[in-house]
């Protein structure tokens, strides 16, 4: 009880919790970003164990991560089909809200937006634009003292941003 409880009021503070059978139901925890699935498990429960990861917790959360090392999601047009039927209408919006939303689609997007920017951020590097010219306009070149550095941190942390999500 007293690990649920620290899970549910300081999430941040907890990095990894192990469960067997516990915490399907009644619990829920938007800040669990990634569940490992190495057991059988079918329909509710299935169904309840990808919701404790499917919560949005904020704008740095877009949607869980699930590794099934079961392959449980053989079935997933079933579970797709039941769900369109009405088989989930019982459930709160927020459980199954962007269940069915198409990650590969939207990986696609952040990708094509990521590269774009990176394109943009890197055009004012001068022809041939190899490892040294990007180095050199992000870093300075070899030798460069702490105050070349520091006026190139704005590009470095634009770079960062742009490819990190």
């Amino acid at each position: 009880k007293e690990v649920k409880k620290q899970f549910i009021d300081e999430p941040g503070q907890m990095r990894l919790l192990i469960v067997v059978d516990k915490l399907l139901t009644g619990f829920d925890a938007p800040s669990a970003t990634y569940l490992y699935i190495d057991k059988q498990m079918a329909d509710h429960n299935l169904f309840q164990a990808i919701c404790r990861v499917n919560r949005l917790d904020g704008d740095d959360k877009e949607y869980g991560y699930i590794i099934d090392y079961k392959d449980l999601f053989r079935s997933l047009d079933k579970a797709i089909s039941d769900y369109t039927q009405g088989a989930f209408d019982g459930y709160d919006k927020e459980d199954v809200a962007g269940l069915l939303k198409d990650r590969l689609e939207q990986a696609k997007l952040d990708l094509d937006n990521a590269l774009e920017m990176v394109r943009a951020l890197c055009e004012p590097v001068k022809a041939p634009k190899d490892q040294n010219d990007y180095r050199h306009y992000f870093c300075c070149k070899s030798g460069a003292n702490a105050d070349e550095l520091a006026e190139k941190e704005a590009l470095r942390l634009m770079l960062y941003q742009s490819v990190a999500k």
